[in-house]
């Protein structure tokens, strides 16, 4: 399974252009898609942007947008899209997903996965968040790659 992470500061170009990187935050190469083709990609996005200014409308559209770019990085991985564990911008997450209408996409409700003691900051899980969300993700994407 792939797992890179991305924020959506800025503009929906940038956003494009740092997942194709090797390291979004240094002059680096494209990433060799050819070199490894994922069967799962997992994209939790969206809790520090709130506070960047970005708006539900540009989430939206960059998150739609990058679901493309992810299309075409892994022609046949399954994608999953997280809600946040503070729900900030589910609902456009979920329509950003609903919008793509891609058949191996599937909109993942995060709701309640994680409780007080899971969180580091109260938004951030901690160790022990991340491994309830292994525990709570992990048959989700065992029963759509069925292994």
């Amino acid at each position: 399974m792939a797992h890179r992470r991305h924020g959506l500061r800025g503009r929906q170009r940038r956003l494009e252009r740092q997942f194709t990187k090797l390291n979004p935050n240094a002059a680096t190469p494209d990433w060799d898609f050819s070199r490894y083709q994922a069967h799962a990609v997992v994209i939790n996005l969206g809790t520090n942007d709130v506070g960047r200014g970005v708006s539900s409308a540009q989430f939206q559209t960059s998150y739609t947008s990058l679901l493309r770019k992810v299309r075409t990085a892994y022609p046949n991985a399954w994608i999953f899209a997280l809600r946040t564990f503070s729900g900030r911008f589910g609902t456009e997450t979920k329509t950003a997903v609903t919008v793509f209408g891609d058949a191996r996409s599937s909109y993942i409700d995060t709701t309640g996965w994680l409780a007080p003691d899971d969180l580091s900051d109260s938004v951030h899980p901690n160790d022990k968040g991340h491994r309830t969300i292994t525990d709570r993700l992990a048959p989700v994407i065992s029963a759509k790659l069925r292994i």
